[in-house]
């Protein structure tokens, strides 16, 4: 099962990665793997199908982040695609848009996201040269 970094969710979902990296930091996002601070945070399909609905929700109906979650999750637990927010109101979720829109993205991020190497670099050989 593939897994995404932060940079490609964030390209993805067209946010910033801090925007992505304190959501899934302040919130328990589903499919988003949570470590300790320092270790890269890793995404699996369902995660970025999650923040990519949180941000529309946020974006596109002005709902508050921690709402974007729960009707986030409300709508992608257990494949219901249908979540409750408030007395006499529905939300319906095209998931298969959501998916095909998600994995377009992707597809673009492979060629657009450059791969960030963590940690230090590789010290240098004396053959490399040097004082």
């Amino acid at each position: 099962m593939p897994h995404y970094d932060l940079p490609t969710v964030a390209f993805v979902v067209d946010a910033p990665k801090k925007w992505v990296d304190n959501t899934c930091s302040h919130f328990a996002v589903p499919g988003v793997e949570r470590s300790r601070q320092g270790v890269s945070r890793h995404f699996s399909m369902e995660g970025v199908l999650a923040v990519q609905l949180v941000r529309d929700l946020c974006v596109e109906l002005g709902l508050p982040v921690r709402e974007g979650v729960r009707l986030a999750t409300a709508l992608l637990a257990d494949d219901h695609t249908t979540a409750s927010p408030a007395r006499g109101v529905v939300i319906r979720l095209d998931i298969e848009t959501l998916t095909h829109h998600v994995q377009r993205r992707l597809l673009e991020a492979v060629e657009s996201v450059p791969r960030i190497r963590r940690g230090r670099p590789p010290s240098r050989s004396v053959d490399e040269g040097g004082a």
